[in-house]
């Protein structure tokens, strides 16, 4: 992230690496399970199967039912984007979801949550959407994470205007 809150330094390049296909197949996986695909088309689940499990259980814990997946939002108001993973209806209230495959949760994911709220909600207001993500274990196991804390608005939205900050000042580049 360009504002800086988020950091890979000291994490080696073949590690963030394989966390990076790891993490594109779990989601390309969940993405084809929400689509209700006939099971030959199936992707592969070799080296992702425990997550493939979580994601299946969290469905069946949770009741989450998806309305629409990996969708661009848009934000003309704050100018930004970004693609959210999943948007439906959580305990009978309308949820922004984010899938996670990784060893421990960022802090930074409750604003990330925020800001698909936001831009979801140009007119009405943001605090409609329930905010969640799920870190989904190598084991079979998930976690689900809900995210209240009103600062995250606020937090997103000063990171997005650092952010225009270092593009105008010629300070970080947006990648192609």
């Amino acid at each position: 992230m360009i504002a800086g809150v988020v950091s890979f330094d000291g994490i080696a390049p073949d590690v963030l690496a394989a966390a990076s296909i790891r993490g594109t197949r779990a989601h390309g996986w969940t993405e084809w399970f929400d689509e209700d695909e006939h099971p030959d088309s199936m992707p592969s689940m070799d080296g992702i199967e425990g997550y493939c499990e979580a994601y299946v259980e969290f469905l069946s814990d949770s009741g989450f039912v998806c309305k629409s997946k990996e969708q661009v939002v848009v934000s003309k108001r704050y100018r930004y984007a970004g693609t959210y993973d999943r948007f439906g209806m959580l305990d009978g209230r309308p949820t922004v979801l984010d899938i996670k495959c990784v060893a421990a949760m960022s802090s930074a994911t409750g604003m990330q949550t925020a800001g698909y709220a936001l831009a979801l909600s140009p007119i009405a207001s943001h605090q409609e959407f329930d905010r969640v993500a799920i870190r989904l274990r190598p084991d079979g196991k998930y976690r689900l994470h809900r995210y209240t804390d009103p600062q995250d608005y606020h937090n997103w939205l000063a990171c997005v205007r650092i952010t225009h900050w270092k593009l105008a000042h010629g300070m970080a580049q947006l990648e192609n």
